[in-house]
């Protein structure tokens, strides 16, 4: 079902068990994929309501118009609004007991639904539930999520949590739905777990890879450079001041151990830099002494890096072999 621009997301949802929002800004090659495995869902009481962010893209909003789908409602945005504007307006409106934030490039197991809901109706005490993730595309990492890790203190210095969760819609509203502060952009949904834990809820986990997340070069977690989690970081400490000051050692000790493994793999890179380093001039002697010419005036400063070391390395050991053939050709 495909609506006005104009129309109220509230007027189109139905009562269902689950409600699932899905934004879409310029990802609509993907989305009959992710669509298709919410139709092969055993769990069916649910109703998703995908909302267009303004995407510049034709085909995108080719795709969306022709989403034709029993539990689908489409809806346009003539602004774009961001992601978290736009999660929090429809999010709001949906009318479900659980709810949930799906990106229009994953995909789910048939049996993501069942269980996670199963899980909810068994744990009353539980305010969201993640399953594990298989990573594809860029990346063939399984992410593992466990009970014990997904608690306080050790959710203050590392987000235990996955973003594909089913919640309590009334865990999300009393836990401030998605904070709009810039900051915390786009780790939204790790500020959104730390909000929920701070009101004394608590996070559960079924050990199933059921979530396949694609990771893309312009996925969301690809945009987090050393500043941005910087600021992140800042934000977070300031927002939850309070259990940061109650479990300050814990995150003391914590950094401290990341500090000193940093500084272990600095110590290992310069280790590994000073062999490439050997083993490049080592080789340049090699290829002088196999073809009889000189490589001294074709050198150039050696790269700073132990990566471009390694390229450098790797197209010597090309131009080697190419002379080396060419020598013996030549016999």
């Amino acid at each position: 079902m495909t609506t006005d621009p104009s129309s109220n997301p509230k007027a189109v949802t139905s009562r269902t068990k689950v409600g699932i929002f899905m934004p879409c800004y310029n990802l609509g090659a993907y989305l009959g994929e992710s669509l298709d495995s919410l139709d092969a869902q055993t769990f069916t009481d649910f109703q998703v309501v995908i909302a267009d962010d303004a995407s510049t893209d034709s085909d995108t909003i080719r795709a969306l118009r022709k989403v034709s789908r029993e539990r689908s409602v489409v809806q346009f945005e003539k602004v774009n609004l961001g992601l978290v504007a736009i999660s929090n307006k429809y999010m709001a409106e949906l009318n479900a007991d659980y709810i949930m934030l799906f990106s229009p490039d994953d995909r789910m197991d048939p049996r993501f639904l069942e269980v996670q809901v199963n899980y909810l109706d068994s744990h009353p005490d539980v305010a969201a539930v993640c399953v594990s993730i298989q990573c594809y595309g860029e990346s063939e990492e399984l992410i593992d999520y466990s009970d014990e890790r997904c608690r306080l203190p050790d959710m203050l210095v590392e987000n235990r949590f996955s973003g594909a969760a089913l919640m309590r819609k009334s865990a999300w509203l009393a836990a401030g739905m998605h904070d709009p502060d810039p900051a915390l952009f786009p780790n939204l949904d790790y500020d959104l777990w730390l909000s929920m834990l701070s009101r004394g809820m608590t996070l559960g986990t079924v050990a199933e890879p059921l979530f396949f997340w694609r990771v893309l070069r312009t996925s969301l977690s690809h945009a987090v450079d050393a500043q941005r989690t910087l600021v992140f970081r800042r934000a977070l400490a300031a927002k939850y001041v309070d259990l940061y000051d109650a479990h300050a050692s814990f995150v003391i000790d914590h950094d401290l151990e990341v500090i000193a493994r940093f500084e272990e793999y600095y110590a290992r890179t310069e280790e590994n830099h000073s062999w490439l380093k050997e083993q490049y001039h080592s080789l340049s002697e090699e290829i002088e002494r196999l073809t009889g010419q000189s490589t001294r005036r074709r050198k150039k400063p050696l790269p700073s890096s132990s990566r471009g070391l390694g390229i450098r390395l790797r197209g010597a050991v090309r131009g080697l072999l190419r002379r080396v053939r060419n020598r013996i050709r030549r016999r």
